[in-house]
């Protein structure tokens, strides 16, 4: 999630939240790992702006109901020119995260931090191909450090997404909430010329689903 905090009129940005995630592809969930990274990529595009039509805005708008601090006007006008960038990384505050626990999108400075242990492992990687050795002391100190953190983002449940917040402290309320992206495709499953986008997303709680199609929310 964003909020966003004034400091000599800079805007500055703060996240923290972590939600599971599942991918439905032409209606039908899925657990392929190479479709869910790229729709959770396409989600991250979206939300760090800016907005190119009405979809995106309304997946925008929806999303930062249940991230009390996601700032939909930063994702409307675009984080970049929010923060006076030539150019923002999506990766840098949206990340998705496969392990044995399931999927998970991750918000924030835990996506900013795992950014850079995943840089610090990329780095390791090519020492030992310099060397060409498959592995070292430092690889493998690297890839605990990167493990190690998801597992204390995904099993903090101080930062997981939940129904709602109280606009009056922010104390997250409801239950925890799982996020759901629907990509549709060219249904050319398995080929080379196949190709999906991002239809919409909602959240989902058990059995019960919020749709933003049929969501009010007023947005000033």
């Amino acid at each position: 999630m964003i909020s966003a905090i004034q400091y000599n009129n800079i805007p500055q940005t703060t996240f923290t939240s972590v939600m599971p995630v599942k991918v439905h592809l032409d209606g039908i969930e899925t657990f392929d790992v190479n479709i869910i990274k790229p729709a959770c990529r396409q989600l991250g595009n979206i939300l760090i702006g800016p907005a190119k039509d009405t979809k995106n805005i309304n997946i925008i708008k929806y999303f930062a109901h249940f991230d009390r601090d996601y700032n939909a006007h930063y994702g409307i006008s675009g984080f970049a020119k929010v923060f006076n960038k030539k150019k923002t990384i999506p990766s840098e505050h949206f990340r998705y995260v496969h392990d044995r626990f399931g999927d998970f999108f991750i918000t924030g400075p835990q996506a900013k931090t795992l950014n850079k242990l995943g840089k610090i492992i990329g780095l390791r990687q090519q020492e030992c191909n310099i060397r060409k050795i498959p592995d070292s002391q430092e690889l493998k100190i690297a890839k605990e450090n990167y493990w190690d953190a998801i597992n204390n983002f995904i099993t903090n449940s101080n930062i997981k997404a939940t129904e709602y917040y109280s606009e009056k402290d922010g104390r997250r309320l409801g239950n925890p909430v799982t996020l759901i992206i629907n990509m549709i495709s060219n249904k050319k499953y398995g080929k080379s010329n196949f190709k999906m986008e991002l239809e919409n997303i909602c959240f989902e709680k058990t059995n019960l689903t919020f749709n933003y199609k049929n969501f009010k929310i007023k947005y000033v």
